[in-house]
């Protein structure tokens, strides 16, 4: 489904079927912020929502990408350059935890090649790499954090090109759906003073 396709009665259908509890990814997260009655904090600040439930008729919804986020960085030098291949939907968020960071736009490549080892944060899905330049071989990838989950994602034939570190995406998946159950299975107080619902 596109975001296009998720209109309001496609929404409501969804609901009607019984939906109570969904993780919603890209490109939907930012369409889904405009569908649900109420937000967390989380959802306001970073203008999307990958987490809904449904609680007392009104469709709650909240954004656990900043702990997946996290949760993959964690390894990540904050003393050596980091350049963000990409980002989309994401960028806000690494925005903040990566305010020193290069950031490339996927579709223009990077014109002036740094010097020394790069960490790279790689935020290209598959489907978009026939219309986008591959970073160019003058480039020192030390570590590659990818933001893609497939078992074919470019971050990793990044990786390999280079000889560098990898961390898959599946680190931030994991993460992610671990504060989504957190956040499905609070009580209405917890939803309340946690999540900042609004």
């Amino acid at each position: 489904i596109s975001d296009l396709e998720l209109t309001k009665e496609a929404f409501e259908f969804l609901m009607s079927l019984g939906l109570t509890h969904a993780a919603v990814t890209s490109p939907l997260k930012i369409k889904m912020s405009e569908l649900v009655d109420k937000q967390s904090e989380a959802a306001r600040r970073y203008g999307s929502v990958n987490t809904i439930r449904r609680d007392s008729g009104q469709v709650v919804g909240h954004n656990t990408d900043i702990d997946g986020l996290a949760a993959l960085f964690a390894d990540l030098d904050p003393s050596s350059p980091v350049i963000v291949w990409g980002g989309g939907g994401v960028k806000p968020l690494l925005l903040e935890l990566l305010p020193k960071a290069t950031f490339v736009s996927a579709r223009q490549g990077l014109s002036d090649v740094p010097k020394g080892p790069q960490q790279v944060v790689w935020a290209v899905g598959r489907h978009r790499m026939d219309q986008l330049p591959w970073p160019s071989d003058r480039l020192q990838v030390a570590s590659v954090f990818d933001l893609n989950y497939a078992e074919d994602s470019p971050g990793i034939e990044l990786a390999m090109k280079f000889s560098a570190s990898y961390r898959s995406g599946s680190i931030m998946f994991f993460a992610q759906a671990e504060k989504q159950q957190e956040f499905w299975s609070a009580d209405q107080d917890l939803l309340e003073t946690r999540y900042g619902l609004k």
